[in-house]
């Protein structure tokens, strides 16, 4: 912060960035070396982290996706998690977390309800849920941290794209899912507007 910045102005500049999906870009431009995510799967900066996201909003956009579609997102806490997160929020995709203790029938049912494109799913989660993964309707899936019949490999993809902040930015949501208690899990979702408002 410079002496000339105000808390209200770095508040009303983040605010900006954050209706169009780019609050960690903002992040990224003032402390581009400080970490942002620790797991045990690696460690990543604001200025990686950021590059990561962008890097995969231009894969999915590559792969066909545009404003308003659908990803599901099925993996553990690791980098990725937070990578393909900040990727929908700027890319105007809606995501759609599932959670990873879930059967393979729980999960692949949520992936086809929500009409997911694209999954990017944990090489780490259970072989059956892989499998359910892999022969649901989404045409783009990545895999975090392997190879598998089926999946593209997450790392391979994204490495091909650019790092730079996408120049057209659009804010993302999410849709989330009930518990099911009373049947199958139902999506509940919000509109971009309601988004903005919060």
């Amino acid at each position: 912060m410079t002496v000339t910045e105000t808390t209200e102005e770095l508040e009303a500049a983040h605010r900006e960035r954050a209706l169009v999906g780019m609050g960690l870009a903002w992040w990224a431009g003032r402390h581009p070396d400080r970490p942002a995510v620790t797991s045990d799967h690696g460690t990543r900066t604001f200025a990686e982290l950021n590059a990561g996201a962008n890097r995969l909003a231009r894969a999915l956009r590559a792969r066909g996706l545009g404003e308003g579609d659908p990803v599901a997102l099925v993996c553990t806490n690791r980098p990725e998690f937070a990578e393909t997160l900040f990727a929908c929020q700027r890319a105007g995709f809606r995501l759609t977390p599932i959670n990873w203790h879930l059967t393979g029938d729980e999960a692949s049912y949520i992936v086809t309800d929500c009409g997911a494109k694209a999954v990017v799913a944990d090489a780490d989660l259970p072989a059956t849920l892989l499998d359910a993964i892999a022969v649901a309707p989404a045409p783009v899936k990545l895999l975090v941290g392997g190879s598998r019949e089926a999946f593209e490999p997450y790392a391979n993809v994204v490495a091909r794209e650019d790092g730079a902040d996408v120049p057209d930015p659009v804010l993302g949501t999410q849709m989330l899912y009930t518990s099911g208690t009373t049947g199958r899990p139902k999506g509940v979702h919000r509109s971009p507007e309601v988004a903005k408002a919060l």
